[in-house]
């Protein structure tokens, strides 16, 4: 045999496996819908998600917030408040475990609204919380967590279609 007859020959059976292997695949190895779309397992990803940057922090550290937008929409909510003398109307809450519980407050003590903000969509922004800012015993050793509260639309300065998230729990020692 010539050996141009003879690499002919391995190239289609080269050609033959590898469709062959490709039809296997799909027809065994890859469901599908009845669309005919691939039944591929989807991560779920929380439309807004609000975490700390550090599950322990020492007394006195700063905590870090971050909310990131994970809609196709913005998000609207009340400012942060870092400081207990500020407005204390935020959207953000923080939460003190006891006997098993969170009960969450407001950073800020006086009686009035932080101003609505707008997150776009896909947005993300890290606010810190500078413990020398609170009153003493707003931040003492325990377990925390976070209550962000946020509306899908605003009329005038006001939130609408409300949801509400909880960050993850952290520490200070």
């Amino acid at each position: 045999m010539e050996t141009k007859i003879k690499i002919l020959i391995g190239v289609l059976i080269v050609g033959v496996i590898l469709i062959g292997g490709w039809w296997v695949w799909n027809r065994y190895f890859r469901p599908v819908g009845i669309s005919g779309t691939p039944l591929l397992p989807k991560i779920p990803i929380a439309p807004v998600r609000l975490t700390t940057d550090k599950t322990e922090y020492e007394q006195g550290e700063t905590v870090k917030v971050r909310v990131k937008n994970n809609l196709d929409k913005p998000i609207y909510y009340r400012d942060w408040c870092g400081s207990w003398n500020m407005c204390g109307g935020s959207s953000f809450k923080l939460g003190k475990k006891e006997n098993g519980e969170y009960h969450f407050r407001h950073i800020g003590l006086a009686e009035c609204l932080q101003p609505v903000v707008e997150l776009r969509a896909g947005g993300e922004i890290i606010y810190s919380l500078d413990p020398r800012n609170l009153m003493k015993g707003q931040l003492d050793e325990g377990g925390y967590k976070w209550e962000f509260i946020y509306g899908l639309e605003k009329e005038n300065e006001s939130l609408t279609n409300t949801k509400t998230i909880y960050s993850n729990e952290f520490t200070i020692e």
